[in-house]
């Protein structure tokens, strides 16, 4: 057995939602938690909440729970653009999707097994 030769990390109780948003203050709120590397833009604490609570009610929208297993792909790309990805099922001009169309797809998507 491998053991660190630092102490052990004390682990609270809470999610870790509430860990860092549950005693936001106005003042919090309007500090910066994230800055864009490619284009330098910044998210308040604020608005990065406000972004969880959009993504979190569209999820559970769609039937998500907190038994649902999902995978989230976060490339790692410095361009200002989405990068274009090819679609599982290519449009007939065989050109690719971008973000916004993948988003629509998505939200168009109503079978239980997509």
């Amino acid at each position: 057995m491998f053991t660190s030769p630092f102490p052990d990390v004390e682990i609270p109780e809470l999610s870790i939602y509430d860990d860092l948003f549950g005693d936001l203050s106005a003042e919090d709120s309007a500090r910066v938690a994230l800055i864009g590397p490619a284009t330098g833009a910044e998210t308040t604490y604020g608005a990065l909440k406000a972004q969880i609570d959009a993504f979190a009610g569209a999820l559970a929208a769609r039937g998500v729970t907190t038994d649902t297993v999902l995978g989230v792909l976060c490339p790692s790309c410095r361009r200002r653009r989405p990068r274009r990805m090819p679609s599982a099922s290519p449009p007939n001009d065989s050109s690719c999707w971008t973000a916004p169309p993948l988003q629509k797809r998505a939200a168009t998507r109503t079978c239980a097994s997509c």
